[in-house]
């Protein structure tokens, strides 16, 4: 029987400590209190492609660990719940970066009442900006 490297089990650990810690910069530097605080150039210069990129890494994520779990037997339980914590903790990173983006961008949209065409086609090449959520 093949054996796993361990090192992997590490690796998806601090992918997600690390994914965390980013989410967590992201949301303290672009909303003090749940308030968006940036202004209209700091979305599009800054939030977008933070919340962007992270969103990209917690799906990636989600896909490692579901690999990891579908392709390895854990015979500790506690193990393969903390790994389906971790695939739950991702999804609602995601959730809330995509809810975050869509408001805010919304409230652009309402008080300038249209976005610029550099504007618009910075949003539309954003994976953040088509998901479903």
């Amino acid at each position: 029987m093949p054996h796993t490297n361990q090192g992997v089990f590490q690796k998806l650990i601090n992918d997600y400590s690390n994914l965390e810690s980013q989410y967590y910069d992201c949301k303290n530097k672009y909303f003090y209190n749940d308030e968006w605080t940036g202004g209209c150039d700091e979305f599009f210069t800054g939030f977008a492609y933070e919340a962007d990129y992270i969103y990209q890494k917690a799906n990636k994520l989600i896909g490692d660990i579901n690999g990891m779990l579908i392709s390895t037997t854990l015979e500790i339980p506690s193990k393969t719940e903390r790994y389906s914590n971790m695939v739950n903790a991702c999804q609602e990173i995601i959730r809330d970066l995509k809810y975050r983006f869509n408001n805010t961008l919304s409230l652009i949209e309402m008080s300038g009442g249209y976005l610029t065409d550099v504007e618009k086609r910075t949003v539309e090449k954003l994976s953040i900006y088509s998901a479903w959520y």
